[in-house]
């Protein structure tokens, strides 16, 4: 009977995880990002995410990604057949109810280009053109509450790392992070209440 009352209640704590839904980023790109830039902006994702501990405190579930891929496209397919055009933010909400999630991310890589020329000016080198843009939409449940925030930047000038198209995407990548607020999201699922409320002053 002792021994009973010190073993976990597994079953109850499985109930209990909560439920974290990001999609495979989705490329609507003329041009297709290196590997190294695609696998920068993934972890920045996965990190925003992250819950620590999260194997030994059993906070969340995060579902596999090739399900909410699939429900994803499946949510999508049913909403177009109203014949209207269906914005991505709405599509949230049906999304984590299908997945029964409690936050649902979906990130959009909506412009990806660069290109070079030589200049003609004498004191100019070779020249850049690049452009990024990054969407991120999803739901959180417990405020039921969709979100969507988009952030584009572009480049012109002599060439720069900084200037690079892979280097604007993760730069737009972390703005959409920030003004989603999903890191706070996250930290809605473990943190103390009176903790939640001294870091949102």
């Amino acid at each position: 009977m002792f021994s009973l009352c010190l073993m976990p209640d597994s079953a109850s704590a499985e109930e209990h995880l909560a439920r974290i839904a990001r999609i495979p980023i989705i490329l609507q790109t003329s041009q297709i990002p290196d590997r190294e830039t695609m696998a920068s902006l993934e972890t920045k994702l996965d990190r925003a995410l992250h819950i620590p501990l999260n194997k030994t405190l059993q906070v969340a579930e995060y579902l596999p990604e090739a399900e909410c891929e699939a429900a994803l496209e499946s949510v999508l397919a049913e909403m177009g057949r109203t014949g209207k055009k269906v914005k991505l933010r709405d599509a949230m909400k049906p999304l984590a109810d299908k997945l029964q999630a409690d936050i649902v991310v979906c990130p959009v890589l909506t412009s990806y280009s660069q290109y070079s020329y030589i200049s003609f000016n004498w004191n100019h080198g070779n020249i850049i053109c690049s452009t990024a843009a990054v969407e991120l939409a999803g739901y959180e449940r417990a405020n039921d509450q969709a979100f969507r925030k988009e952030y584009g930047k572009s480049f012109r000038d002599e060439y720069s790392p900084w200037g690079t198209a892979g280097a604007l995407a993760n730069e737009c990548m972390d703005h959409v992070i920030e003004e989603t607020g999903i890191r706070s999201m996250v930290s809605r699922l473990y943190l103390p209440k009176d903790e939640k409320t001294v870091r949102s002053e």
